[in-house]
Order: C-alpha cells, then structure tokens, then sequence
C-alpha cells in the first residue's frame, strides 16, 4: 500500500515537473528575414499565454520579440511586446526593422519610437 502511494505521488511530481516544463516553452510565431538575408526577426510566444481566454482575446496576449543574425544566430535584441496585436506588418530597411508604425529595432539592438 505504501508503495502504491508513493509511486503515484511520484508520477504526479513528474507530470507536474513536465507541465511546468511545457509551460515556459517558448513558439515561434511568425518570422521574418531581411531581404539581404542578414536578420531575422521573430515573434514568440510561450505556452503559458496560450492557454484559452475570452473568445475574440486571442491576440491581446503578451509575446516575445527577437532580433538575430542568419548566419551565426547572434541575439541582438529580445524584449516583451504587451500585446501580439501590436505585431502589425513588419518593414526592413537598411538599417532598422519596423514591427509597426511606431516602434523600430536598429540592427545594432537599439530601439526607436515609442514602446
């Protein structure tokens, strides 16, 4: 009997420790290269912003953006974006990429506009 029960609280501390685990993993989705093929710019979200909500909420969770290089994978840039909605049409040009009309990351790392 003892034995019993210490296997199943063993079974629930590792599925417990898997849907931890799970939670904190993070998704790409969506990504973007420049057109020189130099960076590439992501947006992630963690499984733990997407577990449900409200119907019609579903891009008002918070996501992740990255700025890398292609070649070597060099992470220039990660920050949190409040809203997945505030992602709009992404905009390279020479020196900076734009993830909406008001906010911009310069190849450097550096961020322009209002954030």
């Amino acid at each position: 009997m003892k034995r019993t029960a210490l296997i199943l609280i063993g079974c629930i501390i590792v599925l417990g420790a898997m849907w931890v685990s799970w939670m904190f993993q993070e998704r790409t989705v969506f990504a973007s290269k420049s057109p020189d093929s130099k960076y590439m710019f992501a947006v992630l979200q963690r499984n733990l912003e997407y577990l449900p909500v409200m119907p019609g909420h579903g891009s008002d969770v918070e996501c992740l953006i990255e700025l890398r290089t292609c070649e070597e994978g060099i992470l220039l840039f990660r920050d949190n974006v409040d809203m997945l909605q505030n992602i709009e049409q992404i905009r390279w040009e020479t020196d900076k990429v734009w993830f909406n009309s008001r906010c911009a990351i310069r190849y450097d790392g550096a961020k322009i506009g209002s954030w």
